[in-house]
């Protein structure tokens, strides 16, 4: 939990490929990704 986005992004990835919900978690990984480079570079 460096800071960077990419551990909440892993997270991310592995609970929605562990639950099945592959559909939801691409989204939440969109809006993780981009809510992150929103908040680290405006």
């Amino acid at each position: 939990f460096n800071g960077d986005g990419v551990d909440e992004l892993l997270i991310g990835a592995r609970t929605a490929v562990r639950d099945g919900q592959t559909v939801t978690g691409a989204s939440y990984l969109i809006s993780g990704r981009y809510q992150l480079y929103r908040d680290g570079f405006e």
